[in-house]
């Protein structure tokens, strides 16, 4: 609003006690006085306050006084958070009554410093007082649901890292709608420049200039912003960006020109954009469209528009595209899991194809625009889930995007900032889209040792190979994969000297990161010297490795009781990156050549430059194998999700060695193997020993200690034993 409190209210109030305040002022100080209560009244507070100051400084301290000032410091922009102290004074005398708004506006100001229990006084203060008519009765409602949905997510807040990405990115002026590379190389933004000289003390956004800019990530850091040229036909447009294609190749940018507004789309090359393109009608309208976010394949494009027939405001629709490459003839309004009676913007949907993030100024938001998730399932959005704090904040936060493995989020707020400008920051997130790494190891033999193997493994939905499988290294029998969560897949293992053999495996259908360590151990069954079969034993252990706090928990190690810091939690940082990497370099490579197979042994000489990053790859891998953290392994046995051990064993037949074998296809080619040995439990309400509730106090504790042997090793390579602690309450 232009005027932060109803003037004619305090009109009113002062044609009441304007005379006594008058007759309280020292006579030396009545013409400082009247020319300072002649701007007030003509509403010129930027005139008034230095004089009332003035007054104050002379000794002047009546009620009034107080009050006028806080009036005046509250129609300042960057000083009104210093009006909560006088309009508190003055409400406190109680020599008059002040107008009602002046409740809504110190809620407002409380609110943007957290002090929610104050922030809600004031707010229902208003509420009481406020005539029936007050057009700010919605505000004020809403405001009172934001401090106490405030409230319940500070307490429950996020453990992430935020920060401002600072210099040459952020400067004095405002840097928005960030948008980040696939590979995450290159970052475009929004940044107005205020070109009026006197906006330190107006506040005067009018006067400035709107460029699209972009910056290179460096060994150094993010270069100097350079600004990006729209080649248009348009003589003097207004031009914002408002997307990135998924393949970083096209821009969707708005073209305002006079009382005209619309989507176009054009084509990156450097710093210049060309072929710009007007985006289809079924999308533009008469009316406002921005923020647009495109699914990977293209086929779906989400935005946000203010077309009547929504919700209010402005909504988030979604439009696909046709057998024939053209755009439906009605964008699909979202719905009212996403969208409300207030305003929804900057939709972002995710790499994964289902995942929406968005701002809204209704839900459960604590104040301004705040970011929520939706997830589409079962061809629903789900109900919108506010990402919390700190992310968002009392101040407005809009524009997030998320990387495509989940890690890392940048968005824009004014958070912090004094000249309400914003800034763009980036979120680390200590938890990811969900993936499940498995670092397995491979035996075979009597005894076993490590073995080179062949390992692919089969979405069975799909019958598609799963891309991110790497082979044993022969001298450790160590492998890792990578998956998704919530499916079946079939791994063939066919390791010299052994049928391949055909595993199952179920990964849970989880919410964030988990791993999986894997033992498998291959066997020949002898009799009298021949040998009759195969034996396969397949342990897998599954943990959740986000729920590392121990409070109040026990784990007992060799007869000795340690208590664990509950301070402690796993930091998965490291892997995270690696895991990325990972993803990144075989996407590089390319799946084909991780089937050739290429000798380790070869001198440096010998290799191309395909088996040298190969063995960037294989570096990385063994680095993923091998990395571990703070909390050790007993520890992390208390948050074991299942641990289960599986065995078959696979009898030749007498005349021929492959009888009874089954075929798997796999991508066209059939391979024969042993039947399926299946891992997942069917029994869904077992509880598995080591996992601990971390709620209980060891009073309430009863202990029941069981042995079994491990295959991890110390240090001295000797076998150790581990101690399970089941608990039960």
């Amino acid at each position: 609003m232009n005027k932060l409190i109803n003037i004619l209210s305090i009109l009113i109030v002062f044609v009441i006690f304007e005379k006594s305040i008058n007759a309280q002022v020292k006579p030396d100080n009545k013409k400082i006085y009247n020319t300072a209560t002649k701007h007030f009244n003509n509403e010129e507070f930027k005139e008034a306050l230095p004089l009332f100051l003035e007054l104050e400084k002379k000794g002047e301290e009546s009620a009034e006084l107080k009050y006028q000032i806080g009036i005046c410091y509250l129609n300042t922009i960057f000083e009104r958070k210093k009006a909560i102290a006088y309009l508190e004074h003055s409400i406190r005398s109680k020599e008059f009554e002040v107008p009602e708004d002046v409740y809504l506006q110190l809620g407002k100001l409380y609110h943007e410093l957290y002090d929610f229990d104050n922030a809600l006084l004031n707010y229902n203060k208003f509420l009481f007082y406020a005539h029936k008519n007050n057009r700010y009765l919605n505000f004020a409602q809403r405001m009172v649901k934001a401090c106490n949905n405030a409230k319940s997510l500070l307490a429950d807040s996020l453990n992430v890292t935020i920060e401002n990405i600072g210099e040459p990115i952020n400067t004095f002026f405002s840097e928005y709608s960030p948008f980040i590379s696939a590979d995450g190389s290159t970052i475009y933004f929004n940044k107005i420049t205020y070109l009026n000289k006197n906006y330190l003390n107006e506040g005067v956004k009018e006067d400035s200039i709107l460029n699209i800019m972009m910056s290179n990530l460096t060994e150094d850091g993010w270069s100097e912003p350079e600004k990006i040229r729209i080649i248009s036909n348009y003589e003097n447009p207004i031009i914002t960006l408002e997307g990135i294609t998924p393949d970083g190749q096209n821009l969707f940018v708005n073209i305002s020109v006079g009382n005209s507004s619309d989507l176009y789309s054009c084509t990156i090359n450097g710093n210049i954009c060309d072929k710009v393109e007007k985006l289809s009608s079924n999308i533009n309208s008469e009316y406002w469209e921005g923020r647009v976010s495109q699914t990977p394949d293209g086929s779906e494009l989400y935005f946000s528009s203010n077309r009547p027939g929504g919700y209010g405001g402005k909504d988030i629709y979604k439009i696909i595209k046709d057998d024939n490459g053209n755009w439906s003839d009605n964008p699909i309004n979202l719905g009212p899991a996403i969208n409300t009676f207030y305003d929804e913007n900057s939709p972002f949907i995710h790499p994964d194809n289902k995942t929406l993030f968005f701002s809204s100024q209704g839900h459960l938001a604590i104040g301004g625009f705040d970011i929520f998730k939706s997830v589409y399932e079962n061809n629903s959005w789900s109900y919108s889930e506010n990402l919390g704090y700190p992310i968002n904040t009392t101040k407005d936060e809009l524009y997030f995007v998320l990387s495509a493995e989940g890690k890392s989020g940048y968005f824009s707020s004014s958070v912090n900032n004094k000249y309400e400008n914003h800034d763009i920051y980036k979120v680390t997130l200590k938890s990811s889209i969900p993936l499940t790494l498995v670092k397995g190891t491979i035996l075979a033999g009597y005894p076993p040792k490590p073995t080179s193997a062949n390992i692919k493994v089969v979405d069975k939905e799909t019958n598609k190979r799963v891309k991110y499988i790497y082979n044993p290294n022969p001298n450790t029998g160590k492998y890792l994969m990578i998956f998704p969560p919530g499916k079946n897949y079939d791994m063939i293992v066919d390791a010299p000297g052994f049928l391949p053999h055909l595993i199952n495996i179920y990964i849970p259908d989880q919410t964030y990161f988990y791993e999986l360590y894997q033992e498998i151990v291959l066997k020949l069954v002898n009799n009298l010297g021949k040998n009759m079969g195969e034996e396969i034993i397949v342990n897998n252990t599954f943990y959740n490795i986000y729920k590392t706090y121990a409070a109040d928990s026990v784990t007992t190690i060799s007869n000795e009781a340690e208590v664990i810091d509950s301070t402690q939690e796993k930091d998965y940082y490291q892997l995270l990156q690696l895991i990325e990497d990972i993803i990144n370099t075989t996407d590089s490579i390319g799946i084909e050549i991780l089937d050739e197979d290429i000798d380790l042994s070869l001198s440096e000489e010998k290799k191309t430059q395909q088996e040298k990053n190969y063995d960037f790859l294989f570096s990385l891998v063994e680095e993923a194998i091998n990395t571990t953290d703070s909390v050790s392994l007993i520890i992390l046995d208390r948050n074991t999700l299942y641990d289960e051990k599986s065995e078959q064993t696979y009898f030749y037949a007498e005349n021929e060695k492959r009888n009874n074998l089954i075929p798997t296809i796999i991508d066209g080619d059939t391979i024969y193997t042993t039947p399926p040995l299946l891992t997942k439990d069917e029994d869904e309400n077992k509880i598995w020993p080591g996992v601990v509730s971390i709620s209980a106090t060891t009073d309430s504790i009863k202990k029941i200690t069981s042995y079994e042997e491990y295959n991890f090793k110390t240090s001295s390579d000797n076998e150790r034993k581990i101690i399970h602690t089941a608990y039960i309450f």
